[in-house]
């Protein structure tokens, strides 16, 4: 038998305590959201078309300001509290910023 189009069957793998160990595994979306906004240009988010930095159109800036700013106002008008955003000493964003509770 088929599944219905748009069906996905899920098979979920639990332990004896019946903690899910293989399958769908839900958790804190928090850094996968912070990557899509920061990733994405305004626009190719289809539900929020308004929501995104773009951090391929600041590859080649020389200063790292305005493309902190963007990230401060996506990550807050996404309802995220900012405690810091910055660079490491190797170059690496870090972000500290997790939802509102």
């Amino acid at each position: 038998a088929r599944d219905p189009i748009g069906v996905i069957p899920l098979y979920i793998g639990k332990d004896a305590d019946g903690k899910i160990t293989s399958g769908v595994v839900i958790g804190d979306i928090t850094f996968q959201n912070q990557e899509l906004i920061i990733a994405c240009e305004k626009g190719e988010i289809r539900e929020a078309p308004e929501k995104g930095v773009g951090a391929a159109n600041y590859v080649d800036d020389e200063q790292p300001d305005d493309f902190i700013k963007a990230i401060n106002i996506e990550l807050t008008r996404e309802g995220m509290k900012i405690d810091s955003i910055g660079f490491d000493g190797g170059g690496k964003l870090v972000i500290d910023a997790k939802y509102k509770s």
